[in-house]
């Protein structure tokens, strides 16, 4: 009948303008996807890129400051690598952090010893890294203020005599063990 063919007719036009709006939509979708494959592919690279600068400014600090080789370096790396995936901290927190207690101590045993005891202070204390950080170089150079500051319960008398070696156990006593506990 003539009713019919017009339905199929307008149903037809109905499909045709159906099928237009969909391929319309199809092309910006894919154009957003491709727009957000080229940033995320970008922010890879700038993050990649970062990361190696992070990596050569903290084997610079190292050699100078601590006369490390190459394999020392390399063993610092693995070193940030395990604390990351233990304690779930950024690395590019961790090489700042163990760049500027190498410089402060001039020893990288002795660096990576403090880097331990900052990360359970700054767990257990909810100050950051960075701060604990400091606050540990200030004290192997004879400043404490920023440290009793940061922890109030530690002992005046070590304070004030600078027994350093008596401050860090101290500290390691309070919160040892705080950077796994919120890992």
């Amino acid at each position: 009948s003539k009713e019919a063919v017009k339905d199929i007719k307008n149903l037809d036009k109905i499909f045709h303008a159906a099928c237009k709006k969909n391929a319309k939509a199809f092309l910006a979708a894919t154009a957003a996807a491709g727009a957000l494959a080229v940033k995320i592919g970008k922010d890879a690279v700038e993050a990649a890129m970062a990361d190696q600068k992070s990596q050569v400014l903290l084997a610079t600090a190292l050699r100078n400051t601590t006369g490390a080789t190459d394999a020392a370096v390399a063993a610092s790396e693995a070193y940030i690598t395990s604390l990351q995936m233990q304690l779930g901290i950024a690395d590019d927190q961790l090489r700042p952090a163990l760049a500027t207690l190498a410089t402060a101590s001039g020893d990288l045993a002795q660096a990576q010893t403090l880097l331990g005891l900052a990360l359970d202070v700054s767990a257990g204390t909810g100050a950051s890294l960075e701060t604990v950080t400091r606050a540990l170089a200030r004290a192997q150079n004879g400043s404490f203020t920023a440290l009793s500051r940061l922890v109030p319960a530690l002992d005046k008398t070590k304070i004030e005599s600078g027994d350093l070696v008596g401050i860090t156990q101290q500290l390691a006593t309070l919160y040892g063990g705080a950077a796994q506990e919120n890992a």
